[in-house]
């Protein structure tokens, strides 16, 4: 699901700025992706903690950074992701609050994170001591 996402983002990344801002369709279809995107890393890195005994978060950004401490993603990513889920909670709580230039821009920059977090996850799973 996320690489169709992705895929779809990747499409709207050749809009102009001025052209993004001035399409309300296009907004929101990447507002609800970045936000369905978001939701996916949390889920699986809830469920990673779960299975390796760390019930320890209490929100979504704790959820990245406790896979930080539990060394399964990289602590400098750990805090870019955990910037994700608090955009993710203006996108799904704070939609009246959201800065259209600011998701352009994430739009441009962030897609890579998703790319990466995905790497990191399989990483984990795939080594042997994970998987006893």
């Amino acid at each position: 699901m996320m690489d169709k996402l992705l895929e779809a983002l990747n499409s709207y990344k050749n809009y102009q700025e001025e052209e993004f801002l001035s399409n309300i369709t296009i907004q929101l279809s990447t507002e609800r992706a970045f936000e369905i995107c978001i939701n996916i890393c949390i889920d699986i890195g809830s469920h990673i903690l779960v299975s390796i005994g760390n019930n320890n978060s209490e929100s979504y950004k704790d959820i990245f950074v406790n896979l930080g401490k539990e060394q399964i993603i990289s602590i400098p990513f750990a805090k870019k992701m955990s910037n994700m889920a608090g955009f993710r909670n203006i996108l799904g709580h704070f939609y009246m609050e959201i800065d259209i230039s600011r998701v352009y821009q994430l739009l441009q920059t962030g897609l890579n994170d998703f790319i990466l977090f995905k790497k990191e996850i399989l990483r984990f799973l795939s080594s042997s001591e994970n998987l006893e």
